[in-house]
């Protein structure tokens, strides 16, 4: 067996697919091999092989990820990583991550982001938790909306659903920090088409139109009946609901809530700071199931990711950043005037000193720098520089992701 990492060829694909989807424990099916072929980047893919069989696999790509201010920066997005059972302990894990890293750094990729399978494995490599998600469910019986809907909400069908989604989120995820693009690959995906067989689509979705007909939302769900002595007593499980403006928010929430024949309606990957309760007589009614971790962030260019941001006050800070993988080790000077930010290497004394990881997870604005420095992993060297920093990173509302990648 070769430990070492190397690319993947067209040849290696249906051994890497079965290695990586045993690893979920789900078993390969024959359409995904063609699908991959073309919707993935062969040259960004990674697998260790034992003789012809993978063992291990890991891949990234290039993504645009929207930071506060509504810039957009461009990132790799590491995902399908695993390690086969019989092959752990290895190194073969660092070998793979270290070299995607070190790839990404030399594409001129100013952060690496992904979606952590646990918790414990990707901050040995600078990754902190920067995006959380909610899990909600709302009791419907009854339910009362304080202001009336504007606006219509239609049933689609695929066809138009597939003409008319892509855009509207396209839309979202450019006013939306933590948010990034989806190719239409991964819409072939999401809308069950890429695989075929028994994977198709079986959730209902619907348009929201303003009054002037423009296309300014979406829903997708799935129904889930229960009978119980002829009282249906169904809920409705949302896959999806992306607004790009707030009535198409409150009109998509109240077609939910209140059609008929259902006693509630669950969502996961919402956001931590949801709106939904404040637009009900009754804001208890919402409830919070469970709160996760998403996307996590590993900056690799630390002076243009800091200029990329807006900020929430005026001010500079020195900031010291400790890696271990070098990338972003060293001291910088933030400094923002207004609207506008600029980063950049210094050797003056610091004000603050973190780990790459810990500033990965501050970058977006959705944890604080004094949680971090409560949990160790920032030390304040200039009184008063912990809570500027705060202030600096503040964003009025928090970071969402709702794409899985």
């Amino acid at each position: 067996m070769s430990s070492t990492p190397r690319i993947v060829n067209s040849e290696d694909l249906p051994s890497w697919l079965g290695s990586m989807m045993r690893t979920f424990f789900r078993p390969p099916v024959d359409e995904m091999v063609e699908h991959y072929r073309t919707a993935i980047d062969l040259s960004r893919a990674l697998g260790v092989f034992d003789g012809n069989e993978a063992v291990a696999t890991l891949r990234s790509a290039a993504q645009e990820f929207t930071v506060p201010g509504l810039e957009t920066i461009p990132v790799s997005a590491l995902t399908n990583v695993t390690v086969a059972a019989t092959h752990r302990r290895r190194g073969i894990l660092t070998d793979m991550i270290t070299r995607d890293l070190a790839s990404s750094a030399e594409r001129g990729e100013i952060a690496s982001i992904l979606v952590a399978s646990e918790w414990p494995i990707y901050g040995r490599y600078g990754y902190g938790p920067a995006v959380f998600s909610n899990r909600l469910s709302v009791d419907t019986t009854n339910i009362r909306f304080t202001r009336p809907v504007a606006g219509a909400v239609d049933f689609s069908d695929t066809d138009e659903f597939d003409r008319v989604a892509p855009a509207i989120y396209d839309r979202h995820r450019r006013h939306q920090p933590g948010s990034i693009l989806r190719d239409e690959h991964w819409w072939d995906r999401d809308l069950r088409r890429a695989l075929g067989g028994s994977d198709v689509n079986k959730n209902f979705q619907a348009i929201y139109r303003a009054p002037s007909g423009e296309e300014e939302g979406y829903v997708t769900w799935v129904p889930e009946p229960k009978l119980d002595d002829m009282r249906t007593e169904t809920s409705l499980r949302v896959e999806a609901l992306v607004a790009t403006t707030i009535r198409a928010y409150h009109a998509l929430w109240h077609f939910l809530c209140t059609s008929d024949l259902q006693r509630s309606v669950t969502a996961a990957l919402r956001p931590v700071d949801e709106m939904l309760p404040l637009l009900l007589d009754d804001g208890r009614r919402v409830r919070t199931l469970g709160q996760h971790d998403f996307v996590w962030v590993r900056l690799l260019d630390v002076p243009r990711a800091l200029s990329a941001r807006t900020y929430g006050t005026s001010g500079s800070l020195v900031i010291d950043v400790q890696d271990s993988l070098a990338h972003a080790h060293g001291r910088y000077r933030l400094s923002v005037e207004g609207s506008a930010a600029q980063c950049e290497r210094t050797t003056d004394a610091a004000d603050l000193r973190v780990s790459v990881a810990a500033l990965g997870s501050v970058y977006l604005g959705g944890v604080s720098w004094a949680a971090h420095a409560d949990a160790g992993a920032v030390s304040e060297e200039t009184p008063g520089a912990l809570e500027l920093a705060d202030h600096l990173f503040r964003t009025a509302r928090a970071p969402w992701n709702n794409t899985w990648f």
